[in-house]
């Protein structure tokens, strides 16, 4: 088991559609999630949306540029 059954927050970096975070949905309170294809991001705010995930902040743009302006403490990263 890769995951632990809870964690307080999950960060996907290279999110593409977000098949990952939307898996894991259930086990946590936010996810934020980062992908610099614009059409992704759209792809993958429309999956969140038709899985009802609300708790999920899309960031577009760069992994590195991103990473740099968020003052965040994540329990479980995904990198794909």
């Amino acid at each position: 088991d890769w995951c632990p059954e809870r964690v307080d927050s999950i960060l996907d970096l290279y999110s593409v559609v977000g098949v990952f975070h939307l898996a894991l949905a259930e086990r946590t309170r936010r996810i934020v999630a980062v992908e610099s294809s614009a059409s992704a991001v759209n792809d993958n705010r429309l999956n969140a949306k038709l899985h009802g995930v609300q708790h999920l902040d899309i960031f577009d743009g760069d992994v590195r540029a991103v990473l740099r302006d968020l003052d965040d403490d994540f329990e479980l990263a995904i990198l794909d």
